[in-house]
């Protein structure tokens, strides 16, 4: 997701050549949509069935995509599979992810889930190189499928790794809604915060 820049710079001089630089950007646009919107309901599976059923399903989803992703030609085909699907995909994994390591922490804490989400930062400036690289030399199909081949791995690799504390994950249920947040202001500090970090972020682009 964080490279679909690269994407775009190839799309707008190959397969979708003949549409605009903003028809094309919607498939990004949908991307970061369906990462945002589902935060909530990936939250609420995460603590209810815990990461690995979160994760498997991403990883199946993520490669899926890439692989599809790498053979299809319409547009219509690209939004719903690069734009929908890799997004979900991406919640999935992005959210269990990072709320696990957050059930290991009661003290510094903030500082563990900092040093974990910096590594999209890294992926930001690994994946683009990558693709650039691939692209050029084993053409656009091979180079999604080969990163399709080292999502495999690594999510595989995280499916095995990543847990939670063991007291959390036969915790009670909860209602669906959890109306008590819409008080607690470090909620609702945490929401205007956000917001303004994505809008800073994501409006130039």
């Amino acid at each position: 997701m964080i490279a679909f820049g690269t994407f775009q710079s190839w799309y707008s001089s190959h397969e979708l050549s003949y549409l605009s630089e903003f028809n094309i950007s919607w498939i990004g646009s949908l991307q970061l949509c369906a990462f945002f919107f589902m935060g909530g309901p990936m939250g609420r599976i995460f603590d209810t069935y815990g990461p690995s059923p979160l994760l498997t399903a991403g990883t199946v989803l993520l490669v899926s995509s890439l692989v599809l992703t790498s053979v299809i030609t319409q547009y219509y085909q690209y939004l719903l599979v690069q734009g929908v699907m890799f997004g979900l995909s991406v919640a999935m994994l992005f959210y269990a992810s990072v709320s696990s390591v957050a059930t290991h922490f009661d003290e510094y804490r903030a500082t563990a889930i900092g040093i974990t989400t910096a590594g999209s930062g890294l992926g930001g400036v690994i994946y683009p190189l990558m693709f650039r690289s691939l692209f050029s030399t084993v053409g656009f199909g091979w180079g999604v499928r080969v990163s399709a081949i080292q999502s495999a791995i690594l999510g595989a690799a995280a499916i095995l790794t990543v847990t939670t504390r063991p007291e959390l994950v036969d915790k009670p249920p909860r209602s669906l809604i959890d109306t008590s947040l819409a008080t607690d202001r470090r909620f609702l500090l945490l929401v205007v915060g956000s917001f303004f970090v994505c809008f800073g972020t994501y409006s130039s682009l």
